[in-house]
């Protein structure tokens, strides 16, 4: 046989960790599929608590199977003070303040909370807890503990997992395109947000060592998410709110970048000597 040379060896880890990412974030998609339909199969017809309870599944699973993997501790930190963070934060506040200004002045319905009300007027509350707490749990802990630890048992650097998982991230959302109540255009912009606001949630986790903060950072967005129409009308409130947050987070991520970079240059030196 002929031995393997180095840089043979690093491609086929590469290739090994992108198939080990690939297959859990399936087995995540595959659980969440499963679970739907065991509890439409269990739950009355659009019961209220059937995507909480979804969520909550598959959230459980996942920890049982990779949270000593993943060294959940380690990223359990409290969030440090960070600028670039609360930068971010303020984005989504500007954005919901110009949404309900645009409202106010137009008639237009800018921004709206019509997916959490029932046809009766009830406030949907486990839709509500799924959208903005659930949910944010879920992709944080498979997205940026999940996956990347996998893809550094396999030696990438954290610049690569995180385009790798952020790409992941991203294509998660054409799965909105199944549901009636999100048009393409907005299926297009939330990946395009997505793909932005993704790796700038995992260069922050990695360049503090902590989920806490990105967590904090996710639950804000799906907040202001949560009240932007998902069919339209798409007023051009809807592209400067878009713009405002989208100028935030490149901000943020051009920050942590270098120091993400730094971290792996400094990991290189260190496995080399």
């Amino acid at each position: 046989t002929v031995p393997m040379g180095g840089g043979q060896h690093t491609a086929l880890l590469a290739v090994i960790g992108c198939v080990e990412a690939a297959l859990a974030a399936g087995e995540y998609v595959l659980m969440l599929f499963a679970t739907s339909v065991v509890c439409s199969l269990v739950l009355p017809r659009d019961h209220p608590a059937s995507c909480a309870v979804v969520y909550v599944l598959v959230l459980t699973w996942l920890w049982f199977r990779y949270s000593q993997r993943c060294d959940v501790q380690h990223f359990a930190t409290a969030p440090q003070a960070c600028a670039h963070c609360w930068l971010v934060v303020a984005s989504n506040v500007t954005a919901l303040a110009l949404g309900a200004a645009a409202t106010a002045l137009t008639g237009q319905a800018v921004l709206t909370v019509d997916k959490y009300i029932d046809a009766a007027g009830h406030l949907k509350w486990c839709d509500m807890a799924s959208m903005l707490v659930f949910s944010p749990l879920l992709e944080e802990f498979v997205f940026r503990l999940i996956l990347p630890s996998i893809l550094f048992h396999r030696q990438q650097t954290r610049l690569t997992t995180g385009i790798l998982t952020t790409v992941g991230f991203a294509l998660l959302h054409l799965f909105n395109l199944l549901s009636a109540e999100m048009s393409g255009l907005y299926v297009a912009a939330q990946i395009l947000w997505a793909s932005t606001c993704g790796l700038n949630l995992f260069l922050i986790t990695y360049a503090h060592d902590s989920v806490p903060q990105g967590l904090l950072l996710h639950f804000t967005n799906n907040i202001t998410a949560s009240f932007l129409p998902t069919r339209g009308p798409f007023t051009c409130f809807f592209i400067i709110q878009l713009a405002v947050e989208m100028i935030a987070v490149l901000v943020s991520v051009r920050a942590h970048l270098g120091t993400v970079i730094a971290r792996d240059s400094s990991t290189n030196k260190n496995t080399s000597s």
